[in-house]
């Protein structure tokens, strides 16, 4: 068996002074490496830098981002239409004008004002005026019958009985359309969204709707009843349809709200004896407008509130957020009842007016009214609160400033200072 022992190793003893020898070999930093930046290692040190800061400016700068592109995103869904329109819009508005304004045609047919403007319809011309005098728009429409339809920013025009459609805003024609068969009346929504009731060879009429860049987007038949009135909600998801029938020797007007996910309506509601004028929007719901009053009808719950007068519906006006009816009797005209009614369909107030009135207006919280050579500014609950004077021929009514008016005639445009405080 082999034998182990333990290896004797011999240990060299060193000199006491070896243990402070250095074998390493020495370095000295160069001077070549000092000129390109680089230090020696006894200089090194751990530098944080910039980075944090830089990370905080991205993060805040990300954040601002977001925040301007949800801000954009809600102004461009509160704006009727889009932002770029609305600004479009503002651009073309800026600028002064002067009064007086000669306006093209020998008949004024219609004037709606639109808060800091307004549009002039002619028998020949669209025009529209800044409360300045600034002509902002102008197109001959070539109509022998056309009829004036507004919203926020736009203005549909047709030819009542013709094929043709024309959609503007206050730069340019945003959209024509031609129609297979004649129009009977349309309507244009605070989306720019828009509805065409024609008549039909296989129907007795028919609705087309389209959005804002004019495409179809929905179609209703109606195949018994007459479309005599069409509205379009201010979201243009919804429509509201009148029609007009004869049972037992009287009329019978219907209105039905319609989504555009069905050919059936959401709600029906039936005027018996009565014809219905006009369908008009108002913020949250709209007016169906008869002789003898208006129903309120909302576009969310279809609730219906009626509004009734014993004189007849002579006169109806809004500025988009309040409604004015006047009431008058058929063999009197003179004998005038002005009914201010809320967004909502309420009655705010009435009151009496002795005089032919050939225009009104609401605005600013105030009445305004021409009765012959004679202009009054009413407050809500019809106090007088200025009078003043215009020429003969005076047709239409614009209010373009909190006591001034634009009154129009066949031939021009007159701005007025209602100057008389009534005492």
């Amino acid at each position: 068996m082999p034998e182990y022992k333990k290896k004797k190793v011999r240990k060299t003893v060193h000199n006491k002074r070896a243990k402070n020898v250095n074998n390493d070999i020495k370095m000295k930093p160069s001077r070549v490496k000092k000129s390109i930046g680089v230090l020696p290692e006894k200089e090194m040190r751990v530098v944080k830098g910039n980075k944090l800061e830089r990370n905080r400016k991205l993060r805040i700068l990300g954040l601002t981002a977001v925040l301007l592109v949800a801000v954009l995103l809600l102004v461009s869904y509160i704006m009727p239409v889009s932002l770029s329109e609305n600004i479009s819009n503002w651009v073309a508005l800026t600028g002064n004008g002067s009064y007086p304004i000669e306006i093209s045609g020998a008949q004024t047919l219609n004037a709606i004002s639109k808060g800091s403007y307004y549009y002039v319809l002619t028998d020949t011309n669209l025009s529209a005026f800044s409360n300045s005098g600034k002509q902002i728009l102008s197109v001959a429409h070539g109509f022998s019958n056309p009829v004036l339809k507004t919203s926020q920013t736009r203005a549909l025009i047709f030819e009542q009985g013709g094929n043709t459609l024309y959609v503007y805003n206050l730069k340019r024609l945003v959209k024509s359309i031609e129609t297979k068969s004649s129009i009977i009346t349309a309507s244009i929504s605070r989306s720019g969204a828009f509805a065409v009731a024609t008549g039909s060879n296989e129907y007795t009429a028919t609705v087309t709707v389209y959005n804002k860049r004019g495409n179809q987007i929905y179609q209703w038949n109606s195949a018994k009843n007459i479309v005599n009135n069409v509205c379009v909600s201010p979201s243009g998801k919804k429509i509201a349809v009148s029609t007009l029938n004869a049972s037992g020797g009287q009329y019978v007007s219907g209105v039905e709200v319609l989504t555009f996910d069905s050919a059936d309506a959401k709600a029906n509601f039936e005027f018996s004896g009565e014809i219905i004028y006009s369908l008009e929007n108002t913020r949250n719901g709209f007016l169906a407008l008869t002789k003898s009053g208006s129903s309120y009808v909302s576009w969310s719950k279809y609730s219906k509130q009626d509004i009734k007068n014993e004189r007849m519906l002579d006169m109806y006006r809004t500025d988009g957020n309040r409604s004015l009816l006047v009431f008058n009797r058929t063999s009197d005209r003179s004998d005038n009842l002005i009914m201010l009614l809320s967004s909502k369909g309420d009655k705010i107030s009435e009151f009496q007016f002795n005089g032919i009135i050939s225009d009104i207006e609401v605005s600013r919280g105030h009445i305004y009214c021409i009765s012959d050579t004679k202009i009054y500014l009413f407050d809500k609950n019809g106090n007088v609160v200025r009078t003043g004077e215009c020429g003969y021929g005076c047709k239409k009514i614009a209010a373009i400033g909190s006591n001034s008016v634009a009154v129009i005639s066949d031939s021009s445009i007159e701005k007025v200072q209602i100057e008389g405080v009534n005492k």
